[in-house]
């Protein structure tokens, strides 16, 4: 075989390959850091029914961002908290145990405790302000692996069928 051939034969693989692998993935996510501050003591604020503490230094970032229908940011946890008000569109946050929470313009939410996973699944651009409250020199995002909900597992590896209440004679 020519080698002109053999080089017609591997671009016509490769494109295959690719036509086959589906449209690449692209994110048209744009978020804009606007602050990055240090709390340098502790806090301890309890005033009109809300509460905040630290137990040492906390870096406090707010940051702009805005996601085209269909972007997503995939599993993920905040070390501390993330502070997140809606501004336009709607979001989308699933928690630990993947339950949807839909927020809207106006509205706010609170990423803490697991990972979450965001996307818009709405028809309009979600504009919308994060709030990240972490340890000091902490990451803001951390990426992790899904929760047993998200990948169909039910977490019991044993497979038994007992139902509560029932003898195990």
């Amino acid at each position: 075989m020519s080698r002109r051939l053999r080089v017609a034969l591997l671009g016509t693989a490769l494109a295959v390959l690719a036509l086959a692998a589906g449209p690449p993935l692209v994110s048209a996510i744009t978020a804009t850091l606007l602050v990055n501050s240090t709390m340098d003591e502790p806090v301890k604020v309890n005033n009109d029914g809300i509460k905040l503490k630290t137990k040492g230094a906390t870096d406090v970032a707010v940051q702009d961002t805005r996601f085209d229908p269909g972007d997503f940011v995939d599993w993920h946890n905040h070390p501390g908290f993330a502070l997140i008000a809606v501004e336009s569109g709607t979001m989308t946050f699933l928690d630990p145990d993947c339950t949807a929470h839909v927020i809207r313009a106006g509205k706010a939410f609170v990423e803490s405790g697991g990972p979450t996973y965001a996307v818009n699944e709405g028809s309009e651009q979600a504009h919308f302000y994060v709030t990240f409250v972490v340890p000091k020199g902490s990451p803001r995002t951390v990426f992790t692996d899904p929760p047993p909900c998200a990948s169909g597992d039910n977490g019991d590896d044993d497979n038994d069928q007992d139902t509560e209440g029932e003898d195990d004679d």
